[in-house]
């Protein structure tokens, strides 16, 4: 079906720089000034018109000149697209590189831009080109993209969403739509059914790489500034797991984790292990308070250090107690001792002076950290000290010290730092390009800069403040409200039922404890009124008082049976008003029904006088 164009206009193509992985894939054309102002006036339609107004969103379709206006595929034919805003260059138009490339487009070639309407989706059958990758939820995350950059799909078109975390995006292709070939997405209810090409099979090499808790130790090996990545699945039910990396000697490596992040490394992460060479066993430790509630994974990434490999071993362990190493400080020194300057040993005192001469004659004492090392071994040939900062280590240690703390290192985001620890601590906390798994669209996204006061306040940063500005319709009130705002304004309501309860009028029969109905004339609850109602014509409500009269009558001398009633004015109730259990004649049941029968006497006149339920003595069984 072709789709007929209402206005056209060729204009030269330029290809648009992208700021971020998600406007590179947008569907958005910037367009000169001019041809809004040709398109309303060819169309006779106005910007603020109420009866020929331009539409929203404004949908348009780009082909080279002698190309069909519309094929299966879009290298074959035309491209759909939506405008960003009307400030290009005079005579250009501004198309992202990869819709360009759907479209056969180079720099400087001209491109036939069409005004069309397009109805509006309602379904849309996409099938997934990307090997199957773990996303997260692929619904949240291709609605979060088509929310913020495409305006139109059509059959062929190839969709790339960015992940956070992942470097190439997940690929989709469009293979059927309804009710056209191609639709506006711009606010209507879209039905998208997903095709996974791959039966949602998990790869082996995935498997391979899982890291079991308590289970056996893997054996893995790692190239010099590589990385190594395995997914840790944690239990609710787990308090804490330690991670252990044990390298061989002479090689060495760094341990990072990431409960987000899949390409967990040695810049982006939440848990690290930096140490030195000369510290072969790497540990972390990720408490599940530091984690979402309920089971999840953390990935857990090995970076090769030594040329050309790093060979180690990796296992976790589950709920292990902290280490505790004495140090000496509480020990008792007993009076007839000393302290050797030279190794800080205690001697006793008549053996100081034999003790002094032999540890300095065998004994070296570092000057900077005070450590003893036997003279002339090895230990103290390989001793080493930073000159920067003076912490002591190997002389293994010097390289990935100096690289890791004293090697200056500029952020993507644009700022510098005076080494990659303070890189990777800004990376982790204050960073734009950090990702985070958004309150609202629930997907890994760049948390953004710093937003305004009352942002800072949320503790929000820039996307998740333009996100929380979105409004939904309230359920219960019918009122727009900003996500962001939602949980207060749920509260508000809450408050609401509290004093409405609070505040509520009780049912006019004390033996009851609901809320009045007021759509009967007698104060009484729905179940209370339930036995009373009949469907007879009586508008002076005579009949309801006979019925009423009746039901008292029969209660207080007959009684309603029921072993359970604790009702005063009922004659086998176990609050009888008679003593001994007798029930009351007739006489007497109708000298107690008369009050409550005149207390409702105003319902059987024209006159309007408001009738205090909560003063009527009604008692009537439930």
């Amino acid at each position: 079906m072709t789709i007929k164009a209402e206005y056209s206009k060729t204009l030269r193509c330029r290809m648009l720089e992208q700021s971020s992985a998600q406007s590179q894939y947008t569907d958005k054309v910037y367009l000169p000034q001019s041809f809004l102002s040709d398109l309303l006036s060819s169309t006779g339609m106005e910007l603020d018109g109420e009866s020929n107004r331009l539409p929203s969103p404004l949908t348009l379709r780009l082909s080279r000149p002698g190309k069909p206006t519309f094929a299966k595929t879009p290298l074959e034919g035309a491209v759909y697209c939506g405008v960003r805003e009307f400030s290009f260059e005079e005579g250009f138009i501004g198309i992202p590189g990869h819709l360009a490339d759907m479209a056969g487009l180079s720099p400087g070639n001209q491109v036939v831009v069409e005004f069309v309407h397009l109805d509006k989706g309602e379904f849309a059958q996409l099938q997934m080109l990307s090997e199957q990758q773990n996303v997260g939820n692929l619904r949240n995350l291709l609605e979060s993209h088509m929310r913020s950059q495409l305006t139109v799909l059509y059959l062929g078109e190839t969709i790339s969403v960015p992940v956070g975390g992942i470097d190439a995006p997940v690929r989709f292709t469009v293979s059927s739509l309804e009710p056209a070939d191609a639709v506006d997405v711009i606010n209507t209810d879209l039905t998208v059914d997903i095709v996974h090409n791959n039966n949602g099979l998990v790869s082996q090499e995935d498997e391979a790489l899982v890291l079991d808790i308590d289970g056996p130790s893997k054996e893995i090996s790692v190239g010099c500034e590589s990385t190594v990545v395995l997914r840790m699945h944690v239990p609710a039910q787990t308090s804490s797991v330690d991670v252990v990396l044990e390298c061989k000697s002479g090689e060495d490596a760094s341990l990072v984790a990431s409960q987000l992040l899949r390409n967990v490394g040695i810049l982006d992460n939440s848990w690290y292990d930096y140490s030195a060479p000369s510290h072969t066993k790497k540990t972390l430790r990720v408490e599940h308070a530091q984690l979402p509630s309920g089971s999840c994974d953390v990935y857990i990434g090995i970076v090769g250090f030594s040329q050309p490999v790093c060979s180690a071993t990796i296992r976790a362990l589950a709920n292990q107690p902290l280490d505790y190493t004495e140090d000496g400080s509480n020990d008792v020194i007993p009076t007839d001792t000393k302290v050797c300057a030279n190794c800080n040993a205690s001697v006793p005192q008549l053996r100081l002076e034999a003790h002094r001469l032999f540890c300095e004659r065998n004994n070296v004492k570092c000057a900077y950290c005070g450590a003893v090392f036997k003279r002339g071994s090895a230990e103290l040939d390989a001793h080493w000290h930073c000159s920067v900062c003076n912490m002591a280590g190997t002389k293994t240690d010097e390289a990935k010290h100096t690289k890791f703390y004293h090697t200056p290192k500029d952020c993507s985001c644009g700022q510098g730092f005076g080494s990659m620890v303070e890189l990777a601590e800004h990376r982790r906390t204050n960073c734009p390009e950090r990702l985070i798994e958004c309150r609202y669209c629930h997907i890994l996204v760049a948390q953004g800069a710093e937003g305004p006061v009352e942002a800072r306040l949320l503790e929000m940063r820039e996307h998740e403040w333009g996100c929380g500005s979105r409004s939904i319709s309230c359920a219960k009130c019918k009122k727009y409200v900003r996500l962001q705002h939602v949980a207060v304004h749920m509260q508000m309501h809450e408050m609401q039922e509290r004093e409405r309860r609070a505040t509520m009028a009780m049912c006019s029969n004390k033996e009851c404890g609901r809320e009045r109905n007021n759509g009967n004339p007698l104060g009484l609850c729905s179940v209370c009124f339930g036995p009373l109602y009949a469907s007879g014509y009586d508008p002076d409500y005579q009949k309801l008082l006979k019925r009423l009269t009746r039901t008292l009558f029969a209660q207080l001398t007959v009684g309603c049976g029921k072993s359970r009633c604790h009702n005063r004015d009922c004659a086998t109730g176990v609050g009888n008003v008679v003593a001994g259990g007798q029930r009351l004649s007739q006489s007497e049941a109708a000298a107690k029904i008369v009050p409550v029968i005149k207390a409702f006497a105003p319902l059987s006149t024209s006159a309007r006088v408001k009738i205090e339920y909560d003063n009527i003595d009604l008692h009537l069984c439930t």
